[in-house]
């Protein structure tokens, strides 16, 4: 029974120590409470909206079509300077008299393989291809006055230039826009 008393003696808190274990217990107690209300207090966060900033935002746009183009004149092809070479005015002394035949060699780029439909302006027939594009060729002049199948030089009299394909005929027809075949 003794070591029962002693026991209980050394259990027993005097006023000041039961204090303060109730004070211990309540501060253990209060701090989820306190942290509890202090968070529900704070401002949510979220990022701040700046549109009001001038040249702080801005709104990016972008349109375009991927469309089939056509062939395209190479460059060096799109300006060309042709030497026509001499000729003497005895040779051309009769009407329809020519001079010496010169080649214009016209190169065209990203030309896409597909069908192509075109009439030969000789023959009538339609030239058709799968696989190979087809191009038609139109030259802009003003025509002569006295045969509208030739093309009107600017700065001489009596002289005009005929435009014709490898074929020979000419391809130039009494309207201002001159088609090769």
């Amino acid at each position: 029974m003794q070591q029962k008393q002693r026991r209980e003696e050394r259990f027993r808190l005097s006023r000041h120590e039961w204090l303060y274990r109730l004070t211990q217990v309540g501060a253990v107690m209060m701090v989820p409470l306190v942290l509890g209300v202090g968070f529900s207090l704070l401002p949510a966060a979220h990022s701040a909206d700046n549109w009001g900033i001038e040249g702080a935002n801005g709104v990016l746009r972008v349109q375009g079509a991927l469309t089939e183009s056509a062939c395209r004149l190479e460059m060096a092809s799109a300006w060309q300077d042709i030497a026509l070479g001499e000729t003497g005015t005895g040779r051309l002394r009769e009407v329809g008299a020519r001079g010496t035949p010169v080649a214009v060699q016209l190169t065209l780029e990203d030309c896409l393989p597909g069908p192509a439909r075109n009439r030969d302006n000789r023959s009538g027939n339609l030239l058709w291809s799968t696989g190979q594009p087809a191009v038609s060729v139109s030259f802009m002049a003003p025509a002569d006055a006295d045969n509208p199948q030739l093309v009107k030089v600017q700065g001489a009299g009596g002289l005009a230039l005929r435009v014709t394909d490898a074929g020979g005929p000419t391809c130039v027809s009494a309207v201002a826009e001159h088609r090769c075949c």
